[in-house]
């Protein structure tokens, strides 16, 4: 048996290989494995335990091995300078001040595809370029009033996004913030924005002050 304790946070292809009388591993928090398989070879491995939506699961489902949930954690992770991301289930909620990063958020330690819901309660400024792009079962996001710019294909390839409404304040969208968003059918926009950008080819169902 082999308990991964929670200040580690990656390891490697082949880390445990041959360990064939290894029967169950516990994560004790999110440690990941960028590629490969960390247990290779381990033939005797009956369990993996862990918490619901890590790494832990989704290498026990991949294997056909059983899987013993230590319930949910809340997965932080950093979106900006001064802004964080905690993920609870199927929502991400947003904390913070200022800018998110440009293209240069980390997801992988999480499953996008069991994300329903971005909710925004900091003080964000700035969604940066594919900020939340990829994240294709989202359905809500909610926005914060303190917004004023989003940065190109910040929510693209979110294909069940169906409505979203842009608050009051955000005076500039770069083109293709909704890319690919092939299930969006209605976008409200603000009357403080300044120019109606390309979007996507999606023009059909904007309601405004423009």
């Amino acid at each position: 048996e082999i308990t991964i304790p929670q200040n580690i946070k990656k390891i490697y292809d082949g880390a445990f290989a041959d360990c064939s009388r290894l029967k169950k591993v516990t994560f004790c928090g999110n440690t990941e494995c960028d590629s490969g398989d960390p247990f290779k070879e381990c033939v005797g491995l009956e369990e993996i335990v862990g918490y619901d939506d890590s790494y832990a699961e989704r290498y026990a489902d991949d294997k056909g091995i059983s899987f013993t949930s230590l319930g949910s954690q809340n997965i932080q992770i950093k979106v900006g300078n001064n802004a964080t991301a905690t993920v609870d289930g199927d929502t991400i909620t947003i904390t913070g001040t200022g800018e998110t990063y440009d293209a240069g958020v980390n997801w992988s330690s999480i499953d996008q595809d069991k994300i329903e819901k971005i909710i925004f309660e900091g003080n964000i400024t700035y969604l940066g370029e594919a900020s939340f792009s990829g994240f294709k079962n989202v359905t809500q996001v909610e926005l914060p009033d303190s917004l004023n710019k989003i940065g190109s294909f910040a929510f693209s390839h979110c294909y069940s996004l169906k409505n979203i409404t842009i608050p009051e304040g955000v005076t500039e969208m770069e083109e293709n913030v909704f890319y690919n968003c092939s299930s969006l059918a209605e976008i409200s926009l603000p009357g403080t924005l300044k120019k109606i950008p390309f979007l996507g080819g999606l023009y059909d169902d904007i309601t405004g002050e423009n």
